[in-house]
Order: C-alpha cells, then sequence, then structure tokens
C-alpha cells in the first residue's frame, strides 16, 4: 500500500516536472515572485547578522593573544554588568575616587594570585599636520613594552613605538592625515597640551584605538583610579590563571568591569547573571527574527496577492493536460498531486536558490565595503541559517 502512494507521488512529481519544463515563463514568473523577497531577507539577514562580530574576533580585538581579561577604569560601588561588559550599571555614584595605587590592591585582590596587571592610559586627542587634521577626536592608547601585549595591534608597516615621541597609527588614520612611518606629527590630548611625535608604524584596521604610543608618551600619569581627568586609566589581567564569573564578580565589587577571555568563551548560566534582574539587554538574534518575520510578512502578502493567482492561471492553462490524464484513468487524488507538486518543486528551487543567492550577495556586499576601508562595518561573515531555512520552508 505504501509502495503504491509512493509510486502514484512519483508519477505526479514527474508529470510536474515536464509541466514546469513546458512552460517556462509561467514557471520563471512564479520562481521570481517566490525567490525576490527570499533574496531580499537573505541578504538583509546575514548582513544585520554580519555587523556583529564573533566571539572570537571580540576576543581577538580586546585581549589579543595572551590577555586573560580587561579591568575598566574605576566607576563606582555597586557594580553589575552582562558577561560580555557590553551592558553595565552601577547603584550610586561615589563620592570620592581611589588612587590608582590603591584600586590596584583591590583588583589584585579579587584577581587570581597568579595573574600580574599591566596598566595602560587611554583617551581621546586630535591629530594634525603641517596640511592636514583629523575633525574627529580618535582614541589614543599608551601601551606598556610587554610582549604579551604586541598582539593587541596588527602592525602592517613599521614597528611598535618604543619611546618618547613615537607613535603608531591605524591604517584609517595614516591615510587621512596622508602619512606614514617617519613622518611628523602633532597629537593633542582633548583637554591636554599638545606633544609633537614621530610615526613609526602603521595598523592593521579593526580596533577602536587609532593611536599607540609608549607610557608617558602622550598624556600625563594619571593618579586618580576613576574616569577623570585628560585620560582613564585600565588594566589588562595577565598570566596563566583564567578570569572566571566568580573573579568577574569581585572585581565588579571592587568598581570595575571585566571583558573575560574565559567567560567570553564560556558564559555564565543566565540565573548566575545578577545584572539579567535589572536589564533585559536585546541581541542580535532578535534583530534577525525581526527581519525574518518582515520577510515572511512580505512572503505571505505576496502569495495571497501574486504567487496565488501565478499558481491558479498556470492550473487553468493545464485543464487540457489534467483532462487528458483524468481520461486515462489518473485519479483526482493524483491530479491534486500534480498541481500540488508543480508549486511545491517551483517555490522550492526558487527559495532555495535566492536563500543561497542572497548568501552570496551579501558577502559581496562585505567584500566591497572593507576593500573600501571600513573594515569594521562587517566585521564577520555571520549567516543566520535558521532564520534562511525558516524562509525557505515558508
Amino acid at each position: 500500500m505504501m509502495g503504491r502512494r509512493l509510486g502514484g507521488w512519483r508519477v505526479a512529481a514527474r508529470i510536474a516536472r515536464r509541466d514546469a519544463r513546458r512552460s517556462r515563463g509561467r514557471t520563471a514568473l512564479v520562481a521570481a515572485l517566490v525567490g525576490l523577497p527570499v533574496l531580499a531577507g537573505s541578504t538583509l539577514g546575514t548582513l544585520l547578522q554580519s555587523t556583529y562580530p564573533t566571539v572570537a574576533r571580540i576576543v581577538q580585538t580586546e585581549l589579543g593573544d595572551a590577555a586573560q581579561a580587561r579591568v575598566s577604569p574605576y566607576y563606582g560601588t555597586g557594580v553589575l554588568q552582562s558577561p560580555d561588559a557590553g551592558q553595565t550599571m552601577w547603584q550610586e555614584t561615589p563620592s570620592s575616587v581611589p588612587t590608582v595605587a590603591e584600586h590596584e590592591a583591590a583588583l589584585r585582590a579579587a584577581l587570581p594570585a597568579g595573574d600580574a596587571l599591566a596598566r595602560v592610559v587611554e583617551g581621546d586627542v586630535a591629530l594634525a599636520t603641517s596640511e592636514r587634521a583629523v575633525r574627529v577626536p580618535v582614541v589614543a592608547r599608551e601601551l606598556p613594552a610587554d610582549p604579551a601585549l604586541a598582539s593587541l595591534h596588527v602592525v602592517v608597516e613599521g614597528t611598535l613605538p618604543t619611546g618618547a615621541g613615537e607613535v603608531a597609527l591605524s591604517e584609517r588614520t595614516a591615510e587621512i592625515l596622508a602619512v606614514g612611518p617617519g613622518d611628523a606629527l602633532e597629537v593633542r590630548p582633548v583637554g591636554g597640551d599638545p606633544v609633537d611625535v614621530v610615526v613609526r608604524g602603521l595598523l592593521r584596521a579593526g580596533s577602536w584605538v587609532d593611536v599607540v604610543a609608549a607610557p608617558g608618551a602622550i598624556f600625563p600619569t594619571p593618579t586618580a583610579a576613576g574616569s577623570a581627568g585628560v585620560a582613564d586609566v585600565a588594566w589588562y589581567v595577565l598570566g596563566p590563571e583564567p578570569v572566571t564569573w566568580d573573579h568577574v564578580l569581585a572585581v565588579n565589587g571592587a568598581g570595575s568591569t571585566v571583558v573575560s577571555r574565559a567567560v567570553l568563551l564560556d558564559p555564565p548560566r543566565p540565573a548566575d547573571v545578577p545584572y539579567a534582574a535589572h536589564v533585559e539587554p536585546v541581541t542580535q538574534e532578535v534583530e534577525v527574527v525581526a527581519v525574518g518575520v518582515g520577510v515572511g510578512a512580505i512572503v505571505l502578502l505576496e502569495a495571497v496577492l501574486l504567487i496565488g493567482p501565478a499558481f491558479a492561471v498556470g492550473a487553468r492553462r493545464a485543464e487540457r493536460n489534467l483532462a487528458l490524464l483524468a481520461a486515462a484513468g489518473a485519479e483526482r487524488r493524483t491530479l491534486r498531486h500534480v498541481v500540488l507538486l508543480s508549486g511545491t518543486l517551483t517555490g522550492a528551487a526558487a527559495s532555495g536558490a535566492a536563500a543561497l543567492a542572497g548568501v552570496l550577495l551579501a558577502g559581496v556586499v562585505r567584500l566591497v565595503v572593507r576593500a573600501r576601508g571600513s573594515l569594521d562595518t562587517f566585521p564577520d561573515l555571520r549567516v543566520p541559517w535558521l532564520a534562511l531555512g525558516g524562509m525557505v520552508v515558508l
């Protein structure tokens, strides 16, 4: 009995494929009506997903190859954070800010005993040469000459700075200023005094830091651990011991937030995140689902207004063939199978091809954008396969 039913479906499928080949114009029209919204949804969904870096990219950008964690400046008591530190809040504004030495002592007590702290100083600066200037302030970082921190910035030309009066610039900033290794430059910290420096290297784009210098080359030495003055102080945790979620909570209690390699790669359970009780963060998955729902609504509307009538016209034109099948002894069920499979085969082929074409189109858009210098716009090509499968099934 089952073999007979399957045989009937196979016969209906062969007839449906034959009719689709004979009516190429109608088949192409229906395929286009089905495929265009799926193509648009696939492209937009992939590009939207690709605006968010992967966990591996975040770890590499924030921590390089060796750092276990990055600790923020002092914010105040009662700090709460999400596992990736993308969402933070603190319960009260501190009346006094500890000194750098005092806060470092509190951080060492909260972090693994086998790890060390490497201090960095960061702030906004304006850049100018005798002919050009960067209109919008960019972020500068004074980085210790520690091999464990060298991988934070990828040098594409020249070297990292090693002494006062030297800096390395990101490629995009160097292009704006039309400078390269050996050229002179004025760096003016926002709220501070200008400093004349020489460019020693160019850095690959992709980091949020555009200027790297040696300690003390640009900013005055911070005395307070909080965000005050010309620049802020932050810390990298170096050593063999991972910074766990318990360590992150301890550092939160000391008044800072943490981006931890171990926590990013193995996030805690939602029940172990006190921050979740205060703020419900919006994730990229929600936005991708929203795109999918919008595309689904368009597909359904198009199905009612265009695709359904197109199939109906095709069925009317196929009445003669269906009548011949009936005269040859085909049952009504077989005729229904022929009409159903005709639409199913066309729709499945069109939507599947459109979904793959959308991914390829998104990849081309990403390549073009990155070729024009915007390396941080789509850091990774991320395909929402589950959402695309839903579009195809719909």
